[in-house]
């Protein structure tokens, strides 16, 4: 199957003091758009790139939705996720071709300790440097 076209990518970087909701903002975009009536009656599908994240983002909507259970917070985790936004076909569009993909948003989850405090722990060093790394990299995509 050929991959579909992307026709814009949009990057977006989230800041915020650690438990401002950027993980909480997140995970309601996603879980939101997975809700039954979204998906009834929306022209658009929304999709994690990412197996496993897309899996995480709906547990941690459901858990806020059913229990008021905020997402876990990972110290000094910086997170990239990938999200496909596509039309849906119209009803009457039977025997066209599906949609080609029209927007691929890149939303970066920055963790808030970056800008609060320095790493307390080795491990907490080596993810912010990995992170600094990634979004080097990441920057020149």
């Amino acid at each position: 199957m050929k991959p579909l076209k992307v026709a814009r990518e949009q990057q977006i970087a989230v800041f915020g003091e650690s438990g401002s909701g950027k993980t909480v903002l997140l995970s309601s975009f996603y879980g939101a758009a997975q809700e039954p009536a979204f998906v009834r009656d929306s022209v658009y599908k929304i999709t994690a790139d990412d197996t496993a994240q897309r899996n995480r983002l709906h547990q941690n909507f459901l858990g806020m939705r059913n229990s008021g259970i905020a997402p876990e917070s990972t110290r000094y985790a910086a997170t990239r996720y990938v999200f496909s936004i596509t039309r849906r076909p119209t009803a009457g569009g039977k025997g066209k071709k599906p949609a080609a993909e029209e927007l691929r948003l890149v939303w970066h989850d920055y963790p808030g300790e970056w800008f609060e405090e320095d790493p307390s722990t080795a491990e907490e060093l080596v993810r912010l440097v990995r992170a600094g790394a990634s979004r080097q990299r990441h920057s020149h995509d």
